[in-house]
């Protein structure tokens, strides 16, 4: 069950405001560093609570309900890896890409109409998690996942508007691995 707090709802405006007020109250690089190492902790603490006490999940067992927080949750951990500056950043990443697969297969299993439910986060407040959603969505639904990635496109989220138009390109010149 994702705890609201964990995750508080942020525009991309105000991940830039964040990044002001610690370039602001940085004076030297100790200072820097020590901020850096706040952010990481926080980011271990979430890695830590939400996939790897959560790895051995029986899938199979779960409602849709739980299997699609299920991918929130991962989906809203794997967005704060992008901060993770040290060097278990990468392999937290693909810890939660790991943990999105295992998922996204299990809705494949349950057919078309569980994938469709992911359009429910086509509005998310969290970009990482509307992305995702219409990626693993596009077979199944490809008009509101394409609108949905095109809106991205535009948002002024660094990570997510890069890969959502990376991924309109790949789609439209036939490249994409979507699946």
């Amino acid at each position: 069950m994702i705890d609201k707090e964990d995750f508080p709802v942020r525009t991309p405006q105000d991940h830039l405001d964040e990044l002001r007020r610690i370039g602001q109250k940085c004076k030297d690089w100790a200072s820097f560093e020590e901020e850096g190492r706040k952010i990481g902790e926080r980011i271990k603490w979430l890695f830590h609570k939400y996939i790897v006490a959560r790895k051995n999940l029986d899938l199979k067992a779960m409602s849709l309900d739980a299997l699609l927080e299920r991918f929130e949750e991962i989906c809203l951990v794997e967005d704060e890896t992008h901060y993770d500056t040290g060097k278990g950043g990468i392999e937290k990443y693909n810890a939660c890409q790991d943990a999105l697969w295992a998922v996204h297969e299990e809705l494949i299993a349950r057919g078309p109409d569980a994938r469709r439910a992911l359009m429910r986060f086509y509005d998310h407040f969290n970009h990482q998690v509307q992305l995702k959603a219409a990626t693993l969505s596009y077979r199944v639904a490809p008009g509101p996942a394409r609108r949905c990635l095109e809106a991205l496109q535009n948002q002024k989220s660094l990570y997510q508007a890069l890969d959502a138009g990376m991924t309109l390109s790949a789609i439209d010149n036939g490249t994409a691995m979507l699946d």
